[in-house]
């Protein structure tokens, strides 16, 4: 995390009154998972407006629960019984997280991919695609579970492999981008070997920023979105920006 806020520039491009959005897992396994959930939560007190805290599957709801999901067990180890309480605080505060975030005509961001039945069933309009209370489905639970399909070019989607939600196919991508007027789609939600992958013709984004177990990738990876209004087109060398091992 120190790295990405001060090698690469995070903290100097919101100190310019830049925006940042982060995707999710913030509590995803390991032991400095609260040290990394208290950054973003200073970043978010000092540049209010300007930092997007979106909500991943490991901030999910109460029934959504991933596994594994260890966020309680090392805060008790750490803290004893105030880690209970500590969890309890941090259950109010994900429970404040909006799912997704989109800059108009341009991106989405979002934290595991595109809802399959909404995105059919919808009007063209991205606020019923992505309205949690619509009855096509479920909705929340596709948003922060949903995985690109890769390699069914025919296939609009299959049951997920990790339990809850689906593999959604480029049909509906390109669905999806039609009816809302958007062009690219940026999540998180999977690990990545080289920090990123590329979806659907390109208009599927995934970025891992994580380095180190339990995956061990040789490089993590942020996106650098300032120029997307100038390009109707994701341009890897322009902007993505990979962290690597040391």
């Amino acid at each position: 995390m120190e790295r990405i806020l001060f090698m690469h520039g995070l903290y100097e491009h919101l100190q310019n009154r830049g925006y940042v959005v982060f995707l999710g897992d913030y509590v995803d396994r390991g032991y400095a998972q609260l040290e990394v959930f208290l950054t973003i939560a200073l970043l978010k007190k000092d540049f209010r407006d300007r930092v997007i805290v979106l909500r991943g599957n490991h901030e999910g709801p109460q029934h959504l629960l991933p596994y594994p999901h260890d966020y309680r067990d090392v805060l008790r180890y750490r803290f004893g019984s105030s880690g209970e309480e500590i969890y309890r605080l941090s259950r109010e505060i994900f429970d404040l997280m909006p799912y997704a975030a989109y800059r108009e005509k341009r991106v989405l961001f979002i934290h595991g991919g595109v809802p399959v039945f909404s995105t059919q069933n919808c009007p063209d309009n991205i606020e019923c695609i992505l309205d949690a209370e619509n009855p096509y489905g479920n909705i929340l639970e596709e948003i922060l579970w949903n995985d690109p399909l890769r390699g069914y070019e025919n296939i609009d989607y299959l049951p997920s492999p990790r339990g809850a939600g689906y593999l959604w196919g480029a049909n509906i991508t390109k669905e999806f981008l039609r009816k809302t007027g958007l062009r690219f789609i940026v999540r998180g939600h999977e690990p990545a070997a080289a920090g990123y992958m590329l979806d659907h013709d390109n208009k599927v984004l995934t970025l891992f920023s994580r380095l180190g177990e339990p995956y061990f990738n040789a490089y993590a990876a942020i996106a650098d979105l300032g120029n997307i209004d100038l390009f109707n087109e994701f341009r890897e060398d322009e902007m993505i920006i990979l962290i690597e091992q040391r």
